[in-house]
């Protein structure tokens, strides 16, 4: 019999904060402390008014195997901490993803798939009160939703679609549509999860565009905007500009040196303008 470390005392704030954040590799915007553990002022501050909603998300393509334990681990971590986890089965990416979850197979494979998970979280001894699933099709097919990939498409190029799709889909010489559809989907998934923070799957920081990342995807009227500004001000700081268009360094990088054909530069310093 499994034995249980579920936590019963209440935790303090400081408590729920270290465990959400141990065994992280990276939290976003935290620090160490004097013990070399993860810190995050802000998520203290956040949990001293509520509870955190988290979200976590995973395509049903393969068959769940030990390396789920990872995950399901820290989740373990974040539903004791009094989290409100909420799981997505992304079945219609999975179906996407070059046909590798069969449309008939979809209702079966996210029924097998919270059945492992919630062994998974059993067998460690977790209470399953706050955790919660949802499918991709139950929100992905409502008319709202189609009509927004549809607005975003009108102004999605192949090019872009293609570029982040390879990010997260297979592709071959000669793509499938349903992988350039797949970038739109991902982008407007991410207006409709409502959460506060967001689970990264396993694969680790060199793996974002798989671990629930947002796909960076550049439409015309942002290229022209960045051009515009980068030759009205070519020593303008990368710094700056992204924060002036509200974007990512990295994302106004992937521009500049993708888009732009411009080579490419260190961060915080002057946009260079030999071609490629």
């Amino acid at each position: 019999m499994a034995q249980s470390n579920q936590i019963t005392e209440p935790l303090s704030v400081r408590d729920k904060a270290e465990l959400i954040t141990r065994n992280l590799e990276e939290v976003l915007g935290a620090k160490h402390d004097e013990h070399a553990k993860i810190y995050s002022e802000k998520l203290v501050h956040i949990l001293e008014k509520k509870d955190l909603k988290i979200y976590w998300g995973t395509a049903i393509t393969g068959k769940p195997h030990v390396a789920y334990f990872l995950p399901i681990c820290k989740i373990a971590d974040f539903l004791q901490a009094g989290c409100d986890v909420t799981i997505l089965f992304a079945d219609l990416h999975g179906f996407l993803d070059n046909v590798n979850a069969p449309w008939e197979l979809l209702t079966y494979r996210t029924q097998y798939y919270e059945f492992i998970i919630q062994a998974m979280l059993r067998s460690i001894g977790v209470s399953l009160e706050n955790l919660h699933f949802v499918r991709g099709t139950e929100y992905q097919l409502n008319r709202m939703y189609s009509l927004d990939v549809y607005k975003l498409s009108a102004i999605l190029t192949e090019h872009d679609a293609k570029k982040a799709g390879t990010e997260v889909v297979k592709q071959c010489d000669s793509p499938l549509l349903s992988s350039l559809l797949y970038p739109a989907l991902q982008t407007r998934r991410n207006f409709v999860i409502r959460t506060i923070k967001r689970f990264n799957e396993t694969g680790g920081v060199m793996d974002r565009a798989r671990t629930g990342r947002p796909v960076s995807i550049t439409t015309v009227k942002m290229r022209k905007v960045v051009q515009s500004r980068v030759w009205r001000n070519p020593q303008r700081s990368i710094r700056k500009m992204a924060k002036e268009l509200k974007i990512s360094r990295g994302f106004l990088q992937t521009i500049v040196k993708r888009d732009l054909g411009l080579s490419s530069f260190k961060k915080g310093e002057s946009i260079s303008f030999q071609t490629k």
